[in-house]
């Protein structure tokens, strides 16, 4: 998924030199802060199927309450990327990872 983002947003086709970055080596090196953000916001839900908040409103609170996990990868993505592209690719991925987390969320509390 990360990687789809970031060559979408980075990835014209062009030969790349020496002193580029190489989007695949960008990707794998942000793939376990990625995973640790998802598994972080997962687990909050987790622990709270059972409440009386909504898929969407657990999903949002998992994200938010998930500042450090976020900010590295942020981070990394800014110091490969630069700040506009991270930030692009940092809201396109709350978005999925948010409405995904609220569709397993309901699928997980409906009945067998």
């Amino acid at each position: 998924m990360l990687a789809g983002l970031v060559a979408c947003l980075f990835f014209a086709y062009q030969p790349v030199h020496a002193d580029e970055f190489d989007i695949l080596t960008v990707y794998s090196e942000a793939r376990p802060l990625n995973e640790e953000w998802q598994v972080c916001a997962a687990s909050f839900v987790r622990r709270r199927l059972r409440s009386a908040e909504t898929p969407d409103m657990l999903a949002n609170e998992a994200f938010d309450r998930r500042h450090a996990t976020e900010d590295r990868l942020r981070r990394f993505l800014v110091a490969e990327v630069g700040r506009e592209s991270a930030d692009g690719v940092m809201a396109l991925l709350r978005d999925k990872y948010r409405s995904g987390l609220a569709a397993a969320s309901r699928e997980l509390r409906t009945p067998g």
